[in-house]
């Protein structure tokens, strides 16, 4: 497949040392539907842009965190960004998927999307296969029920994580703070190859910054 999109170099972090361990996930989508379920209960409303993930090798403080960014408008590039998934994520080993949430936001719309885009792609259904049999050989743990339970409320990732006493990067554009309710016209800017630099960077700080916490977090609430 031919990439043209600038962003294929905006992440370029180095490979992680060593395997196993934990790897955190999340997702940031665009909405398909004029209004769509904001409480996610609807996979069918979302399409993948792009997906943050970070690793712990098993035994190391090291955190490597990585956004893999959907290359083109197409359901055959959202299904390309999902096999590239799939196998980083089967690459490393991992014991352990960490998620907030991805319980009933991320691994329904990964899957939903492997399926969708299966179809339309001739050739493609092994991608669909593959994501469910990595998903279901991994234990997989959503921190946001055990903070909804500590504090018996829905809690945001934002709000567990200061909570916590752990500190997040600010993620700044056009001298805003930048949240996830810009991700969805941010990710058409992207994939139609309008976005600028500034909010390539901005983005992949957003969901970088997002992944890399949810291990410190986990460690937290361990304690």
């Amino acid at each position: 497949m031919r990439y043209t999109n600038r962003i294929k170099q905006t992440v370029a972090d180095p490979s992680p040392a060593g395997e196993g361990g934990e790897i955190a996930l999340d997702i940031e989508a665009i909405n398909i539907v004029e209004k769509p379920d904001l409480n996610f209960d609807d996979a069918s409303h979302w399409s993948v842009f792009c997906v943050s993930l970070a690793h712990r090798p098993e035994g190391s403080n090291a955190v490597d965190t990585r956004v893999l960014w959907r290359q083109g408008p197409t359901v055959c590039d959202e299904l390309e960004l999902i096999d590239r998934v799939t196998d980083w994520i089967r690459d490393r080993s991992p014991e352990l998927l960490l998620t907030y949430n991805g319980k009933s936001y991320a691994l329904p719309i990964l899957r939903h999307r492997a399926s969708v885009t299966s179809k339309e792609c001739p050739g493609s259904h092994v991608v669909e296969a593959d994501l469910d049999m990595l998903l279901d050989s991994i234990r997989h743990e959503d921190l946001f029920p055990s903070v909804r339970e500590r504090y018996n409320r829905n809690v945001s990732l934002e709000s567990a994580l200061k909570d916590n006493g752990i500190e997040t990067p600010t993620v700044e554009l056009d001298g805003r703070e930048v949240s996830g309710e810009d991700m969805p016209v941010l990710g058409l800017r992207i994939l139609r190859d309008e976005a600028t630099d500034e909010e390539l960077k901005a983005v992949a700080e957003y969901a970088k910054s997002d992944v890399k916490q949810l291990v410190t977090l986990r460690d937290s609430l361990s304690e």
